[in-house]
């Protein structure tokens, strides 16, 4: 039962409520004007046989006004008269003034009619009575009167008729009434609103649609038209913020391949050089395998220590275009595997600056992401430790499982110098764009705010660990489940 229909029901419900004590109350005062005009016509009743039984009981005495009795009764019926004397000692004579002494003592009451409903018993049922009595000698002291009494039997049958009529016509009220509360709350307001639920609940999954406006002109149709004008305009909306959001992306992507091709340029100098080493080897082996050309053994010795040398130029060769290269495609990594291949590529410039590598893994993990977009994030902070360690020092790489803030668990990588450290009063801006603590020339600002951002991508967070004072402690969390 939705709102509408609960207002409906409490409505009908409370308003029958209030028809059933109307009724019941009218029904009251109906009933105590019709006592009123029974205990008239009693009284008059009384009033104009009195004088014909006051002369029969003076002159014939009780017993004669008995058949006279029988038939003014019959006539006067359902009224029934008798004459009765307060003072006898009978209890059966007085039945109605002995089951109450108010009336007892104020029918004793010279030159007074007293009229007042009691009950008494009558086959076995209690019923209302109306009893009047009127003395038969007003103008002297007597204890004769003339009774009049009537049952309200009737009059009480019909009450319950009538109450039992209302109830069953408030039943058919309430049962019409929910019915249509039903029918109205659903195909005139509940359907509506549901379709605005609905519409609501497929605006949060991203998917806008309008609503069909009814003809119907009434407050919920304005309401659906302002839904579907709010809806237009978080539609329009949203594919603002799509598109925003592809520039961005695309522009991180430029940001993140021009990073790398610089990277690739600050390496350029050392690879010329350690390419340069295996050629000069390559050349004298050619060339002592020309001077041998008559002992193929020897030349065939000097020709595999050439081609070993050109494989490995071809390795340092295919690492750089691999880095420079754009985007591949997200797939399983081994992250272990990962770190190896970053520290291979950073291996040139460590073994330069006479700075160890090492790697401890202490729990393997495999997550879904772009390798080669994930390993240049970890060659920014590889280069950055790099350039804060000096000679003879060394990078500690750490590999585990861990719990982070968010109680997740997650892949996480430390990466170690032991260095002078990052001040903590600006440990809050390392991250931002252009921020750098190199000297003019020496850095961009970009690198790190570049490994941030490719580790949110990731669902990831990269923070530095400031509670490290023996240099600084970059700290990648990767959630497993990415």
């Amino acid at each position: 039962m939705n709102l509408v229909q609960k207002i409906v029901a409490v409505s009908v419900c409370w308003t029958s409520l209030v028809m059933i004590l109307e009724s019941y109350q009218r029904l009251q005062r109906e009933l105590s004007l019709l006592e009123g005009d029974l205990v008239k016509e009693c009284t008059i009743v009384t009033q104009l046989v009195r004088p014909k039984f006051a002369r029969i009981l003076r002159t014939e005495g009780l017993e004669a006004t008995q058949p006279h009795l029988d038939d003014i009764n019959r006539e006067i019926s359902p009224i029934s008269l008798r004459v009765v004397d307060i003072n006898a000692k009978n209890p059966a004579l007085l039945p109605h003034i002995r089951q109450n002494e108010a009336i007892l003592n104020a029918v004793r009451e010279p030159q007074l009619a007293q009229q007042e409903p009691l009950k008494t018993s009558m086959e076995g049922e209690t019923h209302e009575l109306i009893v009047v009595y009127q003395p038969l000698y007003p103008d002297s002291p007597s204890s004769m009167y003339l009774e009049a009494s009537v049952s309200l039997e009737q009059e009480e049958d019909f009450i319950e008729r009538a109450i039992f009529d209302l109830g069953l016509m408030l039943l058919v009220i309430i049962l019409t009434a929910i019915l249509f509360s039903i029918w109205a709350g659903w195909f005139i307001i509940g359907k509506r609103i549901n379709e605005m639920i609905e519409q609501a609940q497929d605006a949060a999954k991203g998917t806008y649609r309008m609503l069909e406006i009814p003809r119907v002109d009434d407050e919920i149709t304005e309401l659906m038209k302002e839904l579907n004008i709010t809806h237009e305009a978080l539609k329009q909306s949203q594919l603002s913020i799509q598109e925003e959001q592809r520039r961005r992306e695309e522009l991180t992507s430029q940001l993140i391949h021009m990073d790398r091709l610089a990277m690739a340029g600050v390496m350029l100098a050392q690879i010329s050089h350690e390419i340069g080493t295996p050629l000069g080897v390559v050349r004298g082996r050619l060339q002592r395998a020309l001077k041998h050309i008559q002992k193929p053994e020897k030349a065939t010795q000097e020709i595999h220590i050439a081609t070993e040398q050109v494989d490995r130029i071809q390795n340092i060769i295919r690492g750089m275009l691999d880095f420079t290269r754009g985007q591949s495609e997200a797939r399983t990594v081994e992250l272990e595997k990962l770190l190896e291949n970053a520290m291979d590529l950073i291996a040139m410039l460590a073994n330069h600056s006479n700075v160890q590598i090492n790697l401890e893994v202490q729990d393997s993990c495999t997550l879904i992401l772009d390798p080669l977009i994930m390993e240049q994030a970890l060659l920014n902070v590889m280069v950055n430790a790099l350039h804060a360690s000096t000679q003879g020092s060394s990078i500690d790489i750490c590999l585990s499982q861990a719990q982070d803030n968010l109680d997740r668990t997650v892949a996480r990588i430390s990466i170690t110098d032991h260095g002078e450290g990052i001040p903590r009063e600006i440990a809050d801006r390392i991250f931002d764009p252009f921020f750098t603590t190199k000297p003019s020339g020496k850095g961009s600002g970009m690198g790190l705010m570049i490994a941030s951002t490719v580790v949110k991508a990731f669902q990831g967070t990269l923070y530095l660990d400031t509670d490290y004072t023996d240099g600084a402690r970059f700290i990648f969390d990767l959630p497993l489940h990415h």
